[in-house]
């Protein structure tokens, strides 16, 4: 058990007993073998798995009826079932397009609580729903893998010693949990063959949410031989390794492999000391694995949720400290402010009774970490533990040694939840010491928004070294230290009734110039909020991350450069289900991300066609990037509307007298493209039957006269590209007129004896029911 039998001695000066008890710290059943492959999926099988569990986990019910836009008898009922709308019905009977609560995951936008239907029908399946975030942030199979390291021996491996240069003191030898080996879920990005991608390859971090029980980790909770089911944790890990970084969740100290140890829920060092011997041990084993033709880049993205939200400030202070270059933290809903607001407004949810009955365990997680059970903490051992020495739950008693071994046998939340007075109300903070309780009571009363703050005070009630440890896991200052380091983001929820919002409120401009508002209680917040994580990492086209740092690999193999590596292009190519319909533009092979990186057949011209606004179909734009880089000319057929990615923005005056790479790539990327924007005119839309009658013909026609005319007239102009068509890519849907069009233009051109294009659809879905 390594560290934590010395630690089981509570030393409550406070508690007398003649004997101390000893603790029962039960290990997880059916845990995987340290250092395994639990499984490998294809490109294909990721998809599934996460829009599975996305669509279990982040769908918004009953939204249809939310949306103010929306009511029964818009347009009549239609004819549609219950828990439906109809965005178009024609004569007041037939519906065009019917949509239900059941489809809003796949509809809803990301940063959208409740999507207008009037515009469903221009922006469904395209860049605002969450369905084509997933489709276009999955660009790789992952290979995912159980590991398992220690600071002990991660620091001390030749060529990996770590570096502390802010003297954290997270993996040093003194520190709690120094010698446990952490467990985490990793999850290494593959290619088709299940091989991992070649090159420095960026990572990300995944911090859990509140787990309460020993085994419900990232890796406790990844059973892919259970009915496919996996948790939101792996969920998001597996999708932060599909889009192409390597992706590590720790399971943090305390759970699953390091049962033995006590939890450390919202301490900071648990998480940092977690996480770094994980990325050290990754660090090392990628290279030695593939003979250094894969390494971990420098760059770090770390996201988390709850729990996870604060875990994620955590691992990113420890990881900068360590060298490591931070690119974004996406946090949502964490406790940030440990020694302020998490405990005031904390005490005034229970008092007023609005704090979740089925979340009370978190005040004893909370006790446990802060009731001298984390060796080294400012107040273990001074008789200034949180939790309370006994206190009643009915008629039944228990001491803050129930409460501790608990947690550390196996735990889980209603347990737990057992140990706390019900309904919430007062009485229910009889959990925490009296001389805690009181103090923020009376900083409360006097306005203090920070009571720690008030040394004096703290010292006369006897909770100064309270204070102290909890100011030492708060992360205010860390968060006002990052400036313009690296970006980052706080969601956040005025009407979370777990996490109040002043955890960012109070946090001053670093936290709220840095916020997002999401509405919804705690959980509809995190619906939110993961999907606005799903949308960073489907937008994603990271720079380079900074090369691996010096002695990571230990032969003499060349790594791939930065600009050759197909490892950091983290775009979304084209689907390999689409591959082998190009062969004239990929000679055969299977897609785009082949790792023996044949030389492609001479430059073609492919059209890539978006029946909507190109700016806001990043897919279609990241197609037409990839095909740019491997050496083709592009025509980019769409609405006006919004800028187009940088990468395919013509470089202005400025950009010209730059010497970047950026910008030097970007110009050349921009000699070999031609956009061609189209301004449909569009008929005003009435509500009366008889307007409604007249507006989709004349919108259809509207469509089918701006397409034609693009197709048959500046298609035409070899002006900028002088080469025929050779392939035109659509999207699909919106189906109608488009596909009609374009194929009526191949076989015109075809019949005029010309090169008939080939004609390739990208499916995003099925078009049988959107027009």
């Amino acid at each position: 058990m390594g560290d934590t039998l010395e630690n089981r001695d509570l030393r409550a000066d406070n508690f007398t007993r003649n004997k101390l008890p000893e603790y029962t710290f039960t290990p997880c059943a059916d845990e995987y073998e340290c250092d395994s492959t639990i499984v490998t999926y294809t490109r294909e099988e990721v998809y599934i798995k996460v829009s599975s569990e996305l669509k279990q986990s982040t769908n918004v019910q009953y939204c249809l009826t939310a949306d103010p836009m929306i009511t029964t008898d818009m347009y009549g009922s239609c004819g549609v079932q219950e828990d439906c709308a109809c965005a178009y019905c024609i004569f007041g009977s037939w519906c065009v397009f019917q949509v239900c609560d059941s489809q809003c995951y796949e509809l809803s936008g990301v940063d959208t609580d409740t999507p207008n239907r009037m515009d469903w029908l221009n922006y469904t399946f395209t860049s605002s729903s969450i369905f084509f975030r997933v489709a276009t942030a999955v660009k790789h199979g992952v290979q995912v893998r159980k590991v398992c390291a220690s600071c002990e021996e991660e620091t001390n491996h030749r060529g990996f010693t770590n570096k502390d240069s802010d003297g954290i003191g997270y993996c040093d030898s003194d520190a709690y949990g120094y010698k446990a080996k952490n467990s985490g879920l990793v999850v290494f990005p593959t290619d088709d063959e299940g091989t991992i991608l070649p090159g420095a390859l960026p990572v990300s971090a995944w911090a859990h949410v509140t787990i309460a029980g020993t085994c419900d980790t990232p890796t406790g909770t990844f059973k892919p031989s259970d009915h496919g089911k996996i948790s939101i944790d792996a969920t998001t890990t597996i999708l932060m390794g599909a889009s192409g970084t390597v992706a590590i969740a720790p399971d943090t100290l305390g759970y699953s492999n390091t049962y033995d140890y006590f939890k450390g829920y919202i301490v900071k060092k648990q998480y940092q000391t977690s996480f770094i011997p994980l990325w050290l041990k990754t660090k090392r084993t990628i290279a030695e694995e593939t003979n250094c033709l894969s390494e971990l880049g420098n760059g770090l993205t770390v996201a988390g949720y709850s729990e996870g939200g604060y875990g994620a400030f955590a691992i990113a202070e420890a990881a900068e400290s360590a060298g490591i270059d931070i690119q974004a933290v996406l946090s949502g809903a964490g406790p940030y402010l440990t020694s302020s607001a998490l405990l005031t407004t904390g005490y005034t949810a229970m008092v007023d009774g609005s704090f979740p009955l089925s979340r009370r365990h978190y005040k004893i997680q909370l006790g446990q970490s802060y009731s001298s059970t984390y060796n080294g903490m400012e107040n273990y051992g001074a008789g200034q533990d949180l939790l309370a020495d006994s206190w009643f739950v009915g008629s039944t008693q228990y001491t803050k040694y129930d409460a501790i071994n608990a947690v550390t046998n196996l735990g889980g939340s209603n347990r737990l939840n057992k140990l706390v007075p019900s309904p919430i109300n007062i009485d229910s903070l009889d959990v925490w010491n009296l001389a805690a309780v009181k103090f923020f009571k009376d900083a409360l009363s006097e306005g203090l928004l920070k009571p720690c703050d008030n040394i004096d005070g703290a010292v006369a009630a006897g909770v100064d070294k309270l204070c102290q440890a909890l100011e030492a896991s708060d992360l205010e200052h860390y968060i006002n230290s990052i400036g313009t380091k690296y970006s980052y983001e706080l969601c956040f929820s005025y009407d979370d009734d777990v996490i109040d919002s002043a955890n960012v409120l109070q946090g001053g401009p670093a936290f709220t110039n840095n916020a997002f508002e999401v509405t919804g209680n705690h959980d509809e917040a995190g619906t939110h909020c993961i999907r606005r994580f799903v949308n960073y990492f489907s937008e994603q086209n990271p720079r380079c991350p900074s090369a691996p740092a010096a002695h990571q690999c230990i032969t003499n193999a060349k790594v791939p450069s930065c600009s050759k590596s197909k490892a950091y292009q983290q775009r979304a190519d084209l689907p390999s289900s689409l591959a082998p319909l190009l062969p004239s533009l990929y000679d055969g092979t299977n897609n785009t991300m082949n790792n023996s990186h044949e030389k492609r057949e001479k430059k073609k011209h492919v059209v890539v066609v978006v029946l909507g606004d190109i700016g806001r179909s990043p897919r279609m734009q990241y197609h037409t990037l990839s095909l740019l880089e491997d050496g083709h000319y592009v025509t980019l057929i769409g609405y006006v509307g919004e800028r187009l990615i940088p990468a395919l923005e013509k470089p202005s005056s400025d950009d010209d007298n730059t010497h970047s790479s950026t910008a030097a790539a970007t110009k050349k990327y921009h000699q070999n493209l031609r956009v061609l924007r189209m301004k449909p005119h569009l008929p005003s839309k009435l509500n009366n039957i008889t307007g409604r009658l007249f507006y989709y013909p004349l919108r259809l026609i509207s469509l089918m006269y701006c397409l034609f005319y693009t197709l048959w007239i500046q298609l035409q102009d070899r002006t900028t590209i002088s080469i025929p068509v050779d392939v035109i890519l659509v999207q699909n849907p919106p189906s109608v007129p488009t596909l009609l069009l374009v194929y009526l233009y191949c076989v015109w051109e075809g019949l005029l004896g010309r090169k008939r294009p080939r004609f390739v659809i990208d499916w995003h879905n099925l078009g049988e029911k959107i027009a």
